[in-house]
């Protein structure tokens, strides 16, 4: 028991998908680390589609360093988290 902080990262925006670094803290320290991919897939095809402009342009606005979000902690990685 105890509390977590997890702090989120958007690494790279491609056409189809975004790479995200997420870092998990305790008491001030990393505890762990992940980095995933989220692809959009068109359920018809099943297939990669591109990302709509606007999620682009949303994702880019939070992709800039600290965002104006953080802690000391996730601010040292340059990790965004709420």
């Amino acid at each position: 028991p105890g509390t977590v902080e997890v702090g989120t990262r958007v690494e790279r925006i491609g056409r189809s998908s975004v790479s995200l670094v997420q870092a998990l803290f305790m008491n001030e320290r990393c505890a762990a680390t992940a980095e995933s991919v989220v692809a959009l897939m068109d359920m018809t095809t099943r297939r990669s589609a591109l990302l709509p402009e606007e999620t682009a342009d949303a994702l880019r606005a939070i992709s800039r360093p600290n965002g104006g979000w953080g802690s000391a902690a996730g601010t040292s990685l340059g990790l965004l988290h709420r």
